[in-house]
């Protein structure tokens, strides 16, 4: 019986940008990611950063960075040749790294820290085998994010919002996946 072309194990580095709410451009950077592929389901973990974003307005200078850590499990639904399209969910934790700078005497910034939130949510991804070793994938995702931060700052102990960020952001990441 003949093996798919997209069995094995795989690594997957990429690139990745969503729309996070936080910052008008949203948020890009470096996807990478190890799993493995069967007949019937796709096993991945995937790590992604994000370049910091630069929030600035008349009372504060706030500095985000933001990566993730995710397990997928995903379902081909169409294999022709050497594309194959699959579905798949999601889950794992997001981290948001803040600094906050006043720039107004009247703004207390909170200290800076890092900040966790639960995030989950559906997949899909097709993939173009190019070669033996090789393909090329694009992948588009909805993450629905629990517990993800509320940015602002206190003036008279009364807590002003800043950004509040999206719940849920679109993610759309291309990359190479490469079967050693």
């Amino acid at each position: 019986m003949p093996t798919n072309p997209m069995d094995g194990a795989f690594v997957q580095v990429g690139l990745h940008a969503a729309l996070d709410g936080y910052h008008p451009a949203g948020q890009q950077g470096l996807s990478v990611g190890a799993g493995w592929a069967g007949r019937v389901l796709r096993l991945r973990v995937q790590l992604l950063a994000a370049l910091p974003v630069h929030l600035r307005d008349a009372y504060t200078d706030l500095r985000l960075a933001q990566g993730s850590a995710l397990a997928w499990v995903d379902v081909p639904f169409v294999k022709a040749g050497a594309w194959e399209g699959t579905v798949g969910l999601g889950a794992g934790a997001a981290g948001f790294w803040r600094r906050t700078e006043a720039r107004a005497a009247e703004v207390e910034p909170t200290p800076s820290r890092l900040l966790a939130a639960f995030v989950m949510g559906p997949a899909m991804r097709v993939a173009w085998r190019v070669g033996p070793a090789l393909a090329l994938e694009a992948s588009l995702s909805g993450e629905v994010l629990l517990g993800r931060p509320r940015l602002g700052y206190s003036v008279d102990g009364v807590f002003v919002l800043r950004e509040d960020g999206a719940s849920v952001r679109p993610r759309l990441g291309v990359g190479m996946v490469i079967f050693p």
